[in-house]
């Protein structure tokens, strides 16, 4: 099988296994309660994102809201890198049915990863920026302002593999992963080894190289996407125990 037949089997299965579940009445009531959370969340998202403009004129008005945008955007990225690993499922779960089948690690690993870029979790940055460009870019667009918006969703991506890569070397010792997270805290709080400073330097100087220098930066988070798959491809075939 190939990894389009797998992730087709994926689909097939998860379907088969929602309808055929003895607490069938149970899972309809709590899928309609996790949609209507997630319809009101994403809207919470557009919304802020529509009139993230607005917001950042109103509490920095000597800024110019796309610049300073532009400086927490990496930022951002790396806070929700954080806040998905309480919420993401180990990949090694959803392949379970599928380890003891005749199929090489590969070809699970490949068919994990790529069934993953549906998970809804993608989306709200997207959705977030997406919004804002929307409002403020859209109708006025150049060809910059598409390569800004494409780095962002590409770097994003590339943010939401890395989040299964620590899911899977963090998920046997989470207080390694907690700790991590409270020094990252630590640091943007005291501004300790000038990590805030880096990660804005380094968010400046992608997101305007993006907006306003060469095509040439957008080989960054493609770059970025690619590694990340490469080591989460990795680690997930060590993890994989088929026998």
């Amino acid at each position: 099988m190939n990894v389009l037949e797998i992730l087709t089997q994926i689909l097939v299965h998860n379907w088969k296994k929602f309808f055929r579940s003895t607490f069938l009445v149970k899972k309809i009531v709590t899928k309609i309660g996790s949609l209507i959370a997630v319809i009101y969340f994403a809207g919470f998202v557009i919304v802020l994102g529509y009139n993230m403009d607005i917001i950042l004129i109103e509490i920095f008005p000597q800024e110019k809201a796309q610049l300073f945008l532009n400086s927490y955007l990496l930022l951002f990225l790396v806070i929700i890198l954080f806040l998905r690993f309480f919420f993401e499922k180990l990949p090694a779960v959803n392949l379970a049915p599928y380890i003891h089948l005749p199929l090489s690690r590969r070809t699970l690993s490949y068919s994990y990863l790529l069934f993953s870029f549906f998970n809804l979790y993608n989306y709200l940055p997207v959705t977030f920026i997406l919004a804002y460009w929307l409002k403020n870019n859209f109708l006025l667009a150049t060809y910059n302002d598409f390569v800004w918006v494409s780095g962002f969703i590409i770097l994003n991506y590339a943010f939401c593999i890395l989040a299964i890569f620590f899911r899977l070397h963090f998920s046997k010792q989470p207080f390694l992963f907690v700790l991590l997270f409270i020094f990252f805290i630590i640091q943007l709080t005291f501004n300790s080894f000038n990590f805030a400073d880096l990660a804005y330097s380094s968010s400046v100087w992608l997101f305007n190289g993006l907006l306003y220098e060469s095509l040439y930066f957008l080989l960054i988070p493609i770059t970025i996407l690619f590694f990340s798959f490469y080591i989460t491809f990795l680690s997930m075939k060590r993890s994989l125990y088929l026998g």
